[in-house]
């Protein structure tokens, strides 16, 4: 067997390596794609608009885990947690300051300890005033700094002024030859300004672009509703034309939802009453499969085209 021969034989082998462990990333970069997150929704409130709102979010046996709880109207706690490695973990002062009391009963509500509790609530609001006179001096003097700095600007406009009025006595023509090239250079430069919202409104294929927007949003829609939904809610709002109109975006959402949705509007007074129960999933393949065919679409490519090429 030639050396050449021991080369290729190698090289067949490092080859199949390589594609098999190109094709076991492709398929582990697949079954995250497709792997669903689940999430779950819970709301209740008791008639004053005093909610209580639990969230969660959880991937692949809690590998990424989302908590969001908020106990009337006032923020509880907020994890959120990647690979068993807490990101955030934030709970109210609330509860600390609670801690802090419970604290005091167990040493036996001592007068001592009420003290010290105020003096340091004293301390931290000198504290807070003396930050407040700094920021306000500071203040101040960028104020005043800006002042100077204006009242320069306008001795600076009144000589340029003086001067280009004593320039136009001596020589009119000159100045208008200079008015055609700055009028020319602003349409260049409004003519090479890119794609904007004005270049969106005029485009030809509005009708599609909007077509196939709605589809979209619809597809995602459908993707992400909840599998289980239930609603007992009752609410109003100040105004009754704004209840109105909440109205009707919930009678627009609700076919979508199934026969679980129970929501009246009260047009008589501010209230927010009931229970909602929401359970669901989506897949970021999903998502991105919808998206990239989106993007395809022909005056959608046009317009992202557009956009980057400006």
């Amino acid at each position: 067997m030639s050396i050449i021969s021991v080369l290729l034989l190698v090289l067949k082998y490092i080859g199949i390596i390589l594609a098999t462990l190109l094709g076991i990333l492709i398929l582990i970069l697949l079954l995250l794609l497709f792997i669903p997150f689940r999430y779950f929704v819970y709301l209740s409130a008791d008639g004053n608009f005093a909610i209580d709102v639990n969230v969660k979010i959880r991937w692949i046996f809690n590998w990424i885990y989302y908590c969001f709880v908020m106990k009337k109207s006032k923020k509880e706690t907020k994890i959120f947690r990647v690979f068993s490695k807490k990101i955030i973990n934030e709970q109210r002062r609330v509860k600390k300051e609670s801690m802090q009391k419970d604290k005091i009963k167990k040493q036996g509500k001592t007068s001592g300890a009420i003290e010290n509790i105020q003096l340091e609530s004293k301390e931290e609001k000198k504290d807070d005033r003396i930050k407040n006179e700094e920021i306000e001096t500071k203040y101040k003097i960028k104020e005043k700094s800006i002042n100077d700095f204006s009242k320069e600007n306008d001795v600076s406009k009144k000589v340029v002024k003086s001067h280009k009025n004593s320039l136009e006595s001596e020589d009119v023509n000159k100045y208008n030859d200079i008015d055609e090239i700055v009028e020319t250079d602003v349409i260049e430069e409004a003519e090479d300004a890119g794609f904007s919202l004005r270049n969106l409104l005029d485009y030809p294929n509005k009708k599609e672009i909007i077509m196939y927007t709605y589809q979209f949003l619809k597809k995602i829609f459908i993707h992400i509703r909840p599998r289980t939904f239930s609603s007992y809610l009752e609410f109003g709002l100040d105004d009754p034309s704004h209840t109105g109109y909440l109205l009707g975006a919930i009678g627009i959402i609700s076919p979508f939802l199934g026969n679980s949705v129970h929501i009246k509007a009260n047009f008589n007074e501010k209230i927010l009453q009931g229970e909602l129960e929401a359970r669901g999933s989506f897949q970021i393949g999903i998502i991105i499969i919808y998206l990239a065919n989106y993007l395809l679409k022909k005056p959608i490519r046009e317009i992202v085209k557009n956009y980057l090429s400006s």
